[in-house]
């Protein structure tokens, strides 16, 4: 059962993702992620109908210099152990609000924190130089993760529910959040999915990046305001 349509694009969606579409741009994450209580997270999840694969346990760790130069650059470096001993080297883009943001992603034989390793494509001009000595990891995400997809007017959405914590500096929170990431096809369909959800069950847009929320655990600024990606 495909979610509900609704009028209208999300609360917080901004007027950038007019005529956006996962075809539109190489390397770029197009998603948004809806936040409030573990069992209204649930129930809109369910509704996305499909057939959603077990969840799964995915921890997830972000790196840094110790003067925090990457996340003062906008970047947030993420690596995931694989079960098959390897692992996945993220550098994302951190755009507040944003509903595209940059995305550069290496599978690696071990894991391992090297921007070095990143695709090509990365942006590491806008770093600067940074040795994998410098990097160590600042703060953690730990989930139970369970993904179905669905298709509506076009698009194929990717539905993602969470369900764990953040955390940093001794610190912990709980984290519970349900993302749309649109997989093909024009961004308007998964929007209405999103806001017919959000309206569903009483949940709301959450801007902040899994990242941003541990930086803010860890007493870290956020990262300075950036473009949407096109």
């Amino acid at each position: 059962m495909t979610p509900p349509g609704a009028r209208g694009m999300v609360a917080g969606g901004s007027a950038r993702g007019r005529g956006m579409s996962a075809d539109s741009g190489r390397n770029l994450e197009i998603e948004i992620k809806l936040s409030g209580a573990p069992e209204a997270l649930a129930a809109a999840f369910r509704d996305c109908g499909g057939a959603p694969a077990p969840a799964r346990r995915t921890a997830s760790a972000y790196y840094d210099t110790a003067d925090g130069r990457l996340w003062s650059r906008g970047f947030a470096l993420r690596l995931r152990p694989a079960e098959d001993g390897g692992g996945e080297l993220t550098l994302k883009r951190e755009a507040a609000g944003a509903l595209g943001r940059g995305e550069w992603t290496a599978r690696l034989a071990a894991p391992a924190a090297d921007l070095a390793l990143l695709p090509p494509a990365a942006p590491r001009g806008e770093i600067g130089v940074v040795l994998p000595e410098e990097l160590a990891p600042r703060f953690a995400t730990d989930v139970a993760r369970r993904k179905t997809r669905f298709e509506t007017c076009g698009a194929a959405v990717e539905a993602v529910l969470d369900s764990g914590e953040v955390s940093a500096g001794g610190e912990r929170r709980p984290l519970a959040e349900l993302e749309f990431e649109l997989l093909s096809g024009p961004v308007a369909p998964m929007l209405r999915a999103a806001r017919a959800a959000a309206e569903a069950h009483g949940l709301r847009v959450e801007t902040r990046s899994k990242a941003a929320r541990a930086r803010a655990l860890a007493g870290g600024a956020p990262p300075p305001p950036r473009k949407a990606e096109r």
